[in-house]
């Protein structure tokens, strides 16, 4: 025997038609109620059902009052349609719902691209007109938390007071200085090899037979050549 909530639930439901789909094996009763059917009784009511109907997947369709329409129902409506492939994933936990008439306000904290562009609002708009008879408006809002919008401020106050960065003109080097050398500010000229900048210069005189490698730099005031080339 039913218990009286169980009872009470159903006794004043009609049913409106049952279909069955033999290709898919699935047969969905559309029952018709004035404020929508608690999930768990539903569950409790097609469990009852399935030995009279071995083989098929039962589900039940609940045609409702729109003026009962509250966030359990909403959200369950989403739930069908996660099932039935929209993919909504988690974009809707923790979502806050607003029912105004027919104007319907989904606060979500992500996924609003993505919801948008499989036309979601519309979608939830149809199913809910497919099971009260009524078609409202659907909005989704992006919500931002109170911690969230705290870090932006602060972020945004600190690229605010941050200091300017100063770009100071590129000072000018020293005169280069040799000693024993009269050097000039006109640049050299290179007959051979690459130009180079003198650095760390060690006199001639100081250079040694044991040098290995060495440049040498400085001014040509005479030049003469001995011997032969043979």
């Amino acid at each position: 025997m039913a218990d009286p909530a169980f009872a009470a639930a159903f006794g004043s439901v009609l049913v409106d038609r049952a279909e069955m789909f033999r290709a898919d094996k699935k047969i969905i009763f559309t029952l018709q109620s004035s404020a929508p059917l608690d999930k768990g009784l539903c569950a409790r009511l097609l469990a009852a059902l399935e030995p009279e109907f071995p083989g098929f997947e039962l589900k039940i369709r609940n045609l409702f009052g729109y003026a009962h329409l509250d966030e359990v129902a909403l959200l369950e409506l989403t739930e069908e349609l996660k099932g039935e492939g929209i993919p909504i994933n988690g974009f809707l936990d923790q979502a806050q719902v607003s029912i105004q008439g027919t104007a319907i306000t989904l606060g979500v904290r992500r996924g609003t691209k993505i919801l948008s562009e499989v036309q979601f609002p519309r979608v939830l708009a149809e199913r809910i007109r497919e099971r009260t008879g009524a078609l409202p408006t659907v909005e989704l809002v992006l919500l931002t938390d109170q911690a969230e919008q705290q870090k932006q401020v602060q972020r945004l106050e600190q690229k605010t007071a941050a200091p300017a960065i100063k770009f100071e003109s590129k000072k000018s080097l020293p005169p280069l200085k040799v000693d024993g050398l009269d050097l000039t500010d006109k640049p050299a000229t290179v007959f051979h090899g690459k130009p180079f900048k003198p650095k760390d210069l060690t006199p001639l005189k100081d250079q040694g037979g044991e040098g290995g490698k060495c440049m040498i730099w400085g001014d040509v005031f005479l030049s003469d050549f001995n011997g032969n080339f043979s």
